[in-house]
């Protein structure tokens, strides 16, 4: 007989015998979000938000417009295809560690990407200008403090380390185990992190806020089905409107404002080994 389980039951079946610990069999749903990442980080509110949010950050605080920034975590690419469009002197690379992210990201971004892990990146030591990590250090695959020294060894001197992890613990939800979160952040979290990784934290704020109580009504009240995402084709009318309010919160946050709430927490560390 053939015995059907649900994602978190085969999760805890794993467990249970002793197989969750081993890596390709964490990522056994993980194709699906990357071909949904694919299909709509190019027109959905949350991914041109997000791209609009760390092009700020980029312009604001990156000193070398002629160096080296990595995307590390690049996914399917649509990060870097903004940044490419927008800093056109800067030489960009992608890593991922899913042969299909890194497949299409080449496509996208038109830039060399790398399979390979953010744990130990394959990279010398102080080569990079800035690193770009968009939703990664929450991953269960992730060392996030082996992650983020590894940052700051392959940053030069001055380099900056951009990072947005998922906020609120208490916020966690299905589509949390769709994609395999280990961690939502508090800032305060997010910032000792980066600071025992060696970096100075110059920026750290929640940001998705002006749409956050109809997150917290998603994902605690109405609640979605096992193994449902919140990466889905919003009809158009809703699509437009949630653009519109986030360039809104995008200009409130241009002023120089932060905010103690909102689904994601965006940070910048610099490295400053020399006084």
């Amino acid at each position: 007989s053939v015995i059907l389980y649900t994602r978190t039951e085969f999760g805890d079946y794993l467990g249970n015998i002793g197989l969750n610990k081993y890596p390709y069999l964490i990522y056994l749903m993980e194709p699906i979000e990357y071909n949904r990442m694919d299909e709509h980080e190019g027109q959905m509110w949350w991914y041109k938000a997000t791209h609009a949010a760390f092009l700020r950050i980029l312009k604001q605080f990156i000193q070398d417009r002629n160096g080296l920034l990595l995307d590390h975590g690049c996914g399917t690419g649509g990060l870097l295809k903004k940044i490419s469009g927008v800093f056109k002197d800067l030489d960009l690379i992608g890593l991922d560690n899913n042969e299909f992210a890194v497949s299409v990201a080449r496509q996208k971004a038109g830039v060399p990407i790398i399979r390979g892990t953010i744990n130990s990146l394959p990279l010398k030591k102080d080569c990079i200008t800035c690193i770009t990590s968009c939703d990664v250090l929450y991953h269960l695959q992730v060392e996030p403090l082996q992650a983020s020294r590894q940052a700051f060894d392959a940053l030069k001197e001055g380099g900056i380390f951009v990072v947005q992890v998922p906020g609120h613990p208490w916020l966690m939800g299905t589509h949390d185990r769709q994609v395999h979160t280990a961690k939502r952040y508090t800032r305060k979290e997010l910032s000792e992190l980066l600071e025992k990784a060696g970096f100075q934290v110059r920026y750290c704020s929640h940001r998705n806020s002006l749409l956050f109580p109809l997150m917290i009504i998603r994902r605690l009240i109405v609640r979605s089905e096992e193994g449902e995402s919140d990466v889905t084709e919003f009809p158009p009318m809703v699509n437009r409107l949630f653009n519109f309010i986030m360039r809104i919160e995008l200009f409130i946050f241009s002023l120089g404002v932060t905010l103690p709430f909102g689904g994601s927490i965006l940070a910048v560390g610099i490295k400053k080994t020399q006084t």
